[in-house]
């Protein structure tokens, strides 16, 4: 066991454009299938992509930011995906973030019976939330979460912290809404801003 300390942070916001894909090439591994060209993985988490499978196993689950489905079982020889991608070229680094956390839980709901002598529970849905702070920029980054009104489009942001040296991919990734931020500034000082 080792003692690792944050390497990077990068928060991007996505300009909404979307490119499409039809077909594309999976690679296969057990119950898994993920699409083989690297730059096609970040799937557009607002329209699910459909995933088809030559042996017929049932997809349960998408990983839309590395471009991943998982099956029920072992999937056939050819797996393709066919759906919407967000290109890197959409994606702008905003934020200049100089430390983060992230805070990873799971409900779990109270199983027990009569007759139990130990308490059990069930796992239920898992969420997290992160909080970054950094250097406020300018208002842009304020017209950035509150561009759309809808709550079905709010602005999705990619979120990578990192554990370790980018190159080793050692990282915490995934899509997720800013809720707010609290810009604060003192005499001689920056002016910083916490992200939720």
């Amino acid at each position: 066991m080792s003692v690792v300390h944050g390497k990077l942070a990068r928060l991007y916001w996505w300009n909404k454009n979307i490119s499409n894909m039809s077909e594309e090439p999976c690679t296969e591994s057990g119950s898994t299938a993920q699409v083989t060209d690297s730059t096609k993985r970040r799937l557009n988490p607002n329209n699910p992509p459909t995933f088809s499978d030559s042996g017929g196993s049932t997809l349960i689950d998408i990983d839309y930011v590395n471009g991943i489905g998982y099956f029920q079982s072992n999937v056939g020889s050819t797996v393709t995906c066919h759906g919407e991608y967000v290109a890197q070229a959409d994606l702008t680094a905003v934020g200049y973030i100089t430390n983060w956390s992230l805070t990873i839980s799971g409900d779990v709901a109270d199983s027990s019976a009569f007759g139990d002598n130990w308490r059990t529970g069930t796992m239920g849905l898992a969420s997290w939330t992160a909080t970054a702070d950094g250097f406020y920029e300018d208002e842009t980054f304020s017209e950035m979460i509150t561009y759309e009104t809808s709550p079905v489009e709010k602005r999705l942001f990619l979120i990578e912290f990192y554990t370790d040296d980018p190159a080793n991919n050692k990282r915490y990734v995934g899509w997720g809404f800013v809720s707010g931020i609290n810009p604060t500034a003192g005499i001689g000082d920056l002016v910083k801003q916490t992200i939720t």
